[in-house]
This record gives structure tokens, sequence and C-alpha cells, in this order.
């Protein structure tokens, strides 16, 4: 469901999902899908032109129950992200607070041979709740976008 709020940016919308327990502002225009959210837990946020995408992943692992096992699963993603063909890492910051944890990445990508950038984002709670964010956008209207992409990502939130 989509609406006008207020303190959402002018030109912008809070999308609201009362079935999967989040909401985003998005621009004007962009689409927001969920339709793989049941099978991959998995929400899409894409420009009218397609050159921005946001993929936000939700995942619950009992194992993520200690700050120790947040440690190894940032450093296990880390150690993915890096070894994954075609993705270059340029930054890279991680930690761990009290129960929660988190990282920022980013880095440039080729997907289907066309040059991206990219933002990685991952929050991980010691109750198990795990959320990465994953924003591509086409190099070529990177400047175009790429702060788009953040606001994107710093205006999701779970219902509680």
């Amino acid at each position: 469901k989509q609406s006008s709020t207020v303190g959402v940016p002018s030109g912008w919308q809070t999308f609201t999902s009362s079935k999967y327990g989040y909401s985003l502002q998005h621009p004007d225009g962009w689409t927001v899908d969920e339709s793989q959210f049941e099978s991959k837990q998995e929400i899409r946020v894409t420009s009218p032109n397609k050159d921005a995408v946001l993929r936000i992943n939700n995942f619950i692992d009992k194992a993520v129950n200690s700050p120790e096992a947040i440690k190894a699963s940032i450093g296990e993603f880390e150690k993915k992200m890096r070894a994954e063909p075609g993705l270059t890492v340029t930054q890279y910051k991680d930690g761990v607070e009290g129960k929660t944890g988190g990282l920022i990445a980013a880095g440039e990508q080729t997907i289907n041979g066309e040059q991206y950038v990219f933002e990685n984002r991952g929050l991980l709670g010691t109750s198990g709740k795990i959320l990465i964010y994953h924003g591509v956008v086409k190099k070529s209207v990177a400047d175009q976008y790429t702060g788009v992409i953040t606001k994107l990502i710093e205006g999701f939130s779970l219902e509680e």
C-alpha cells in the first residue's frame, strides 16, 4: 500500500506492507516488488528506467545468537562478497556493538557485461534477525542514483 507521510522527502512516498511487517520510503515512480518475499524473503525497489535496483533480504538464523556469532557471520559475508566474480570491494567497514552488528561495503560490479556501482549494508541482531541490502546503479548514471540508494536503505524499517 502506498501513502504520503509527514517527514517523507518531497517527491517520495511511503510503501507499507502490513503482510510482511515493513515500510520503506521511495521516490515517486519507483516500484516496490515483494512478489519474491515468501520464497526468497526479498523485496526489490526499482527506478522507472531500471538503471538502479535495491534488493532487501530478511532472514532469521537462530545460530546468530551472540556478539561472537554476529562477528563470525559478518566475516563469512565479507569473505563471500570478496570472492564473488565480477565484484570489486573498494570500501568496507563492519562492527559489533552489544547485541547488534553491521557492515557497509561499496565498490563496482559487472552484471551481464554491464558496469555497476554497488552499496551493500547488513544489520544483524542476537535474536537471529538479519537484513541485507544490495543496491546497484549503472555506472553511467551513478551520480544521479547512488545517493538515492543510500536514502532508500536508510528509509527502510521493520515493524515490531
